[in-house]
């Protein structure tokens, strides 16, 4: 029921069976996606197809076999040539009874493997475009 569920990192834990379906129908508006390093197998489902925002998608490090779905070409927030904001976060404002706000402020991060090495992306996480099937 988190529909309006941003960034989704279930990464390096004992997930197995086929990828949700559920994913791609009910989290439409998510920008990272990493499943990395679990126990995935079976084919890449193509309702993860319905990620149109989708900017980080990591699937490596599972079982995964089959073909890669055609209609990964509709990814086209990973095309997009310029980004109003390199960060990937969410702010709030939150009211308390004696009339006083309390603001606070989440940026995202989410460690990426390029090349062998590991590295963490937070200020700038809004700039990566990453599809990680290895």
């Amino acid at each position: 029921n988190c529909s309006q569920l941003r960034v989704l990192d279930l990464g390096k834990n004992a997930f197995f069976g086929e990828i949700p379906t559920w994913t791609g129908e009910s989290l439409q508006n998510l920008i990272v996606l990493s499943l990395k390093s679990n126990k995935f197998h079976g084919n890449i489902p193509y309702q993860l197809c319905h990620l149109g925002f989708i900017q980080v998608l990591d699937l490596s490090l599972n079982i995964i076999s089959g073909k890669i779905p055609k209609c990964f070409n509709n990814f086209s927030a990973m095309t997009y040539e310029r980004c109003s904001n390199p960060t990937i976060g969410f702010a709030k404002l939150i009211f308390v009874p004696a009339g006083t706000g309390y603001y606070y402020k989440y940026l995202v991060n989410l460690l990426l493997t390029w090349k062998g090495s590991e590295n963490e992306y937070k200020s700038t996480l809004g700039l990566v475009r990453c599809l990680d099937l290895s």
